[in-house]
């Protein structure tokens, strides 16, 4: 009878140390999230999708060229605009949409 409790009283032990231990390694794996996201305004927006289409399409992508970035329920969806772009003698377009709260890009693509 006392090796029962003395194991009981054990596990409890144990279950009471290492739930405060779990709950602190879930946190710690979340991290930190902006409150306004991780790509909070149209500059932070072009500025991600600059650095992700210059390894694509090389010294062809300059800063100095147009782009726009619209925030439409929570995804920015940046383009060059097509009057000055790149490829706008013959109607293509550079686009990417990039999800403004993790900054994950979840689509790109150049019409030309």
């Amino acid at each position: 009878m006392k090796k029962r409790i003395n194991k009981g009283i054990v596990i409890l032990l144990l279950l009471i140390l290492t739930v405060p231990v779990i709950s602190q390694v879930e946190e710690a794996y979340e991290g930190y999230i902006p409150t306004n996201g991780f790509v909070p305004d149209e500059d932070t927006a072009i500025a991600i999708a600059l650095a992700v289409w210059k390894p694509v399409y090389g010294d062809k992508i300059k800063s100095s060229r147009h782009y726009e970035a619209v925030l439409e329920n929570g995804i920015w969806y940046i383009s060059e605009k097509v009057s000055y772009g790149l490829f706008s003698s013959s109607g293509g377009e550079l686009y990417m949409e990039i999800d403004k709260e993790t900054g994950q890009i979840l689509k790109m693509y150049c019409t030309k």
